[in-house]
């Protein structure tokens, strides 16, 4: 099958990204021939993964062609200042169509991918199916914005077939009209042979005994960190709290975090490729998912089950959707409520001084996720969809 795939790709951050990375690479290896085209290198700086010279090829394997859109010599042009993201997409997207033989098209994130994929769907003379991966804030977020709330419902029903990650997310969409036969319910799956606690580690501390906590994502608006960075400040105790990420707020987090005397607790490190986070993973403790008054209330992050797959224990916010369900307190990791700092505490001092309980947590979040995660079940019922869709 030859797939156009419009989406957010890495060097694009993020579990949208990761999670099309993680896709593309499946299928690529089933023998499906993937199209990806993104504008993953007009990304802002804050927002783009650090991938070294000498790992690029990892971006596009076997069965992999990369189109990327080029910023143009005015950088924003016309007037009012604009990037073109949709019009550069297309472009790309209409030469593919014309010289290869597309079998689906399919679009991961809807602005402006998806978008960019109606347009497509109307130019091109040869009719193929057209599938939109709609992720929490396409459903939850834009549909509600008047000044896009009619562009997105009109845009949504020419799709031929839609996937989300929830039975929630499914309800939302048939409220605006759109036919059930043409929505799948996908819960996020990873693949437990790359997300495994066998494996090389990014050593992130010398000392072996000193416990190490990571947070890996955005930092901004919502994500709870610098309520992180305080309640470290109060552990008594040995430690390193690695954040990976970047965003409007790293600045703050630093300053902060230097502010309450932590220069050598507090390690930040910038976004890292899809392929390096099981080797973070595999390097720390256990794992941190804050969460406090973020805007998609729907949110899930990929972080969370791939954290269990590499036999660490987590500590979520309750913010979190699923979050109780997903780790069940005192037995895969902890819940905190992230308005109670002792909580956040309580956990992380429980960490720490019971190691060998850390570790059996663990344990049991991997034998935990291994009962309900197939990555190859996964990859077939996405095939299937492309196959039924249209």
């Amino acid at each position: 099958m030859n797939i156009l795939r419009i989406t957010k790709y890495p060097p694009i951050e993020g579990g949208a990204a990761s999670r099309a990375f993680w896709l593309t690479l499946g299928l690529a290896k089933r023998g499906h021939r993937n199209f990806v085209v993104s504008n993953a290198y007009e990304v802002e700086e804050c927002w783009r993964e650090k991938i070294p010279t000498e790992e690029y090829y990892k971006l596009h394997p076997k069965n992999v062609n990369l189109y990327f859109t080029q910023r143009l010599p005015y950088t924003r042009i016309p007037i009012p200042y604009y990037y073109m993201y949709c019009e550069k997409l297309l472009s790309l997207s209409i030469s593919i169509m014309e010289n290869e033989d597309i079998d689906i098209i399919d679009c991961h994130y809807f602005f402006p991918y998806g978008f960019c994929g109606v347009f497509l769907k109307k130019l091109v003379e040869k009719k193929v199916p057209l599938v939109l991966q709609l992720a929490g804030s396409d459903i939850t977020t834009f549909p509600f914005r008047k000044v896009l709330m009619f562009t997105y419902s009109k845009c949504i029903k020419e799709a031929d077939g839609i996937v989300v990650t929830s039975e929630i997310h499914k309800k939302v969409l048939l409220k605006f009209g759109i036919k059930e036969e043409k929505v799948i319910s996908i819960p996020i799956t990873i693949d437990l042979d790359v997300f495994s606690p066998h494996g090389p580690s990014i050593i992130l501390v010398p000392e072996e005994d000193i416990p190490v906590f990571l947070i890996y994502g955005k930092l901004y608006r919502g994500k709870g960190v610098p309520s992180v960075i305080k309640v470290a400040s109060l552990l008594e105790y040995d430690f390193l709290l690695v954040i990976v990420g970047d965003g409007p707020d790293k600045q703050k987090c630093i300053t902060y975090a230097k502010e309450l005397g932590l220069d050598n607790k507090v390690k930040f490190l910038p976004f890292q490729p899809p392929w390096r986070i099981p080797e973070l993973i595999r390097g720390a403790t256990c794992v941190i998912v804050p969460q406090k008054g973020f805007a998609v209330r729907t949110h899930t992050p990929t972080v969370i089950k791939e954290a269990m797959g590499c036999a660490r224990p987590v500590i979520i916010s309750s913010e979190i959707f699923g979050a109780k369900k997903l780790v069940i307190n005192e037995k895969y990791g902890f819940v905190y409520n992230p308005t109670n700092e002792k909580e956040l505490l309580d956990a992380m001092e429980y960490i720490i001084n019971n190691p060998k309980e850390a570790k059996k947590m663990g344990v049991k979040a991997r034998k935990n996720i291994e009962s309900f995660n197939d990555f190859q079940r996964y990859l077939s019922k996405i095939e299937d969809f492309y196959r039924n869709v249209g």
